[in-house]
């Protein structure tokens, strides 16, 4: 897992509902979301000794079993559970789909999405169009997200003052994106970065029957 430790600084004092990402991205999610079927099963899982909660498929309870105690170190804010969104599909339309907005004191913010489906092709097809469509924006910087799922991409730009970074990934049928943004200093983006690999790592675990 990736080291979290550092002390950070305390985090800027921001509005509680930015805007993550453009428009365009921000759409994958909700359109896999609406591609994709999943079949689930729910088990425990536990990851290099440090036990995660119970996976429950593609609802609420799932997003509860994330642990989310890397916030802190990323951020210098502890998370608010008060603040959290969840949006859950679990069958409803034949439609497999999780979102995860978590929230911290400091009104910082990661927002996972996670999307499931029978057809094996499916989550790659989007991966691979999102990126086409980043890479082609100038105002995006796009790179390989190596040691996550089968394929994926980090992908990053800048808006006011913020650095907005979205990494997104597949793991055999299972779609996910994570996206977070933070200041401009370089070592905020590298304790961000750390953050993102922490909580793809656990979605991969949580999620492992879905694979």
């Amino acid at each position: 897992m990736s080291d979290l430790t550092r002390p950070r600084r305390a985090p800027e004092q921001r509005s509680p509902r930015r805007s993550l990402r453009r428009p365009l991205l921000g759409a994958a999610a909700a359109l896999a979301a609406f591609g994709l079927v999943a079949l689930l099963v729910a088990r425990p899982w536990e990851s290099e000794g440090r036990e995660l909660g119970e996976f429950a498929g593609f609802t609420d309870a799932t997003c509860e079993a994330f642990d989310l105690s890397y916030l802190e170190s990323a951020f210098g804010s502890e998370h608010d559970p008060q603040q959290d969104d969840i949006f859950s599909m679990n069958g409803e339309d034949d439609v497999f789909a999780l979102m995860c907005d978590f929230h911290t004191f400091g009104l910082d913010q990661v927002t996972v999405h996670v999307n499931g489906g029978r057809d094996p092709d499916g989550g790659m097809a989007l991966l691979q169009l999102f990126r086409q469509t980043a890479e082609a924006d100038p105002d995006y910087r796009v790179s390989d997200l190596d040691g996550l799922g089968d394929a994926g991409y980090r992908s990053a730009y800048e808006h006011e003052g913020a650095e907005k970074i979205m990494y997104h990934f597949v793991q055999g049928r299972l779609e996910v994106s994570i996206n977070s943004d933070v200041g401009p200093d370089p070592g905020d983006v590298e304790a961000v970065d750390a953050l993102l690999t922490e909580i793809a790592e656990q979605a991969l675990i949580l999620f492992a029957s879905e694979t």
